[in-house]
């Protein structure tokens, strides 16, 4: 992954053979004070994160990128931005596989092909002077030639759906889509987003367990709330609103 992809305007990328986090590169460049459009990349990390601290496989040939972006939104409007990168991500996915499989996403913002998943994101932030964000850093994990076998999540890549794409041209549609999708929310607001996802919603509608440290919430998955928290509706009709967890479909 060494060409120089035709990004959108306003997007400039750096690129590293090997770095310990994608993520960390980019906070270390927001922190010295990068102008947002960095979009970090990687051939592999050594250190890859994922949600909750998990570590994220790293191996050649897929594509580890991190974007830099400063909008002016409230620090509670930061979670938002993972829907909006969801949809971005399955955009490009769901292209790439000529919609011939089925692409979710899944909440709060995994993007999974046939129940399986190929892309991981994570989203970080830092608030500035006053009530704003002084940056948030979007880290995109997609799975492209190989994917990690856990037996308890079931993942697959691009290669194993039978798509052959070059990482250049797959990050170049990807900053694209991203921008596209985040100018969407930024300019349309959080329900378009929300809207949108829910049209791609990973088992929306079904009798789902939501995993939320050491309990565990069982109820039918009705959408998504305001703040893009996951709306269950319990045996009996009560609703519950949850901001965080892990969801698990029952059968």
């Amino acid at each position: 992954m060494d060409g120089t992809p035709d990004l959108p305007q306003g997007y400039r990328r750096l690129h590293l053979p090997e770095i310990d986090s994608t993520n960390d590169e980019a906070r270390r460049r927001a922190e010295s004070g990068a102008d947002g459009g960095l979009v970090v990349t990687a051939d592999r990390q050594t250190a890859g994160r994922g949600r909750r601290g998990r570590n994220w496989n790293s191996p050649d040939g897929n594509l580890y990128c991190s974007i830099l972006v400063r909008p002016e939104i409230a620090p509670a409007e930061g979670a938002q931005a993972g829907f909006a990168v969801s949809l971005a991500v399955a955009d490009i996915v769901a292209d790439a596989l000529a919609h011939a499989l089925p692409v979710h996403c899944k909440w709060p913002n995994d993007v999974l092909v046939s129940d399986q998943k190929v892309s991981g994101i994570l989203i970080e932030s830092a608030s500035g002077a006053g009530r704003s964000v002084d940056w948030l850093i979007i880290g995109i994990g997609i799975n492209v030639t190989s994917h990690p076998d856990f037996a308890e999540k079931p993942a697959t890549s691009l290669a194993a759906c039978g798509v052959t794409a070059q990482l250049d041209d797959l990050l170049a549609q990807l900053v694209a889509a991203l921008d596209l999708r985040l100018t969407q929310w930024l300019e349309q607001g959080f329900d378009s987003i929300r809207n949108a996802w829910m049209e791609r919603a990973w088992r929306l509608g079904e009798q789902v367990d939501l995993m939320t440290g050491q309990d565990q919430v069982t109820g039918a998955f009705r959408g998504l709330d305001e703040t893009g928290g996951i709306v269950l509706e319990l045996a009996g009709g009560e609703r519950r609103n949850l901001g965080h967890g892990e969801l698990v479909a029952q059968g």
